[in-house]
């Protein structure tokens, strides 16, 4: 890189010891950069060892073991690969001599009704590993081994009877819900849960019905002494304080007034 700096400095008419003025100033800097490859040639040069590559590559190697081979990234070398043309096509794994796997120990195991599972956190593998030796197995010798019995069958108790349920007795659900109880007031009664009582009443087919309530008749929110709040022109909860309802229930109520006027 040259530079070459070129000044021309002259004083104004003005200028004095102590303060000058610069008329004109020039700078002319030439720079001499090379311009950027965007291609690397990966073959040619020795940097990149691409006949290496190509040795190792013939020779059955995958790129990640290229890349300890030559202590090289793997991003060089798939782009050696690339510009060469090449592919690694990785020799299949012969599993009768796996480095981690006995074929003796995975046919004593399996002998044993282990699982492939148990085999292979025995040794300290995949089960897909275990699976593949076994397979090798039977394909060079022809031998099958054994096949694991199956296991027994877990026991489940068998289902509750909930018409005669031992804590409970249907005929006292029956009641309660035939006068309009919840399934909560019924489980507090008889000490169970809501899920026991609804499934005693899934058994008795009744279903869960609900009482039946006449909001016109309502005993605690009347209908003419909610029409005259209304036209005291109090809001649905002022309404609902007053008569120490809830506001459900006073829609409830003009719900039904509404559809009495309709009619």
């Amino acid at each position: 890189m040259s530079a070459r700096v070129k000044k021309d400095v002259m004083l104004s008419d003005t200028g004095s010891d102590y303060r000058q003025h610069y008329k004109e100033f020039c700078m002319e800097i030439d720079l001499v950069v090379p311009a950027r490859t965007r291609c690397r040639d990966y073959v040619n040069t020795s940097t990149y060892k691409a006949e290496e590559i190509r040795r190792l590559i013939e020779l059955g190697y995958t790129m990640a073991g290229i890349s300890r081979e030559l202590n090289m990234s793997k991003y060089i070398v798939k782009q050696v690969l690339q510009t060469l043309g090449l592919r690694p096509q990785p020799k299949p794994l012969n599993y009768l001599q796996h480095p981690k796997v006995s074929p003796a120990d995975v046919r004593a195991l399996r002998q044993q009704n282990k699982t492939f599972p148990e085999i292979a956190h025995e040794l300290g593998v995949q089960r897909q590993v275990i699976r593949k030796v076994v397979k090798a197995i039977e394909a060079s010798t022809g031998e099958r081994l054994d096949k694991i019995p199956p296991r027994a069958r877990m026991h489940f108790p068998s289902r509750v009877n909930y018409l005669k349920h031992p804590h409970v007795q249907s005929e006292i659900v029956a009641k309660l819900l035939g006068e309009g109880k919840s399934l909560k007031y019924i489980a507090d009664s008889v000490s169970l849960s809501q899920g026991t009582i609804r499934k005693v009443v899934n058994a008795l087919g009744s279903g869960r019905r609900r009482r039946y309530v006449d909001f016109l008749n309502h005993p605690r929110c009347p209908v003419v002494e909610v029409s005259r709040l209304q036209r005291l022109g109090l809001t649905q909860k002022e309404i609902a304080r007053q008569l120490r309802i809830s506001v459900g229930t006073l829609q409830h109520v003009l719900l039904a007034m509404k559809y009495r006027k309709n009619e």
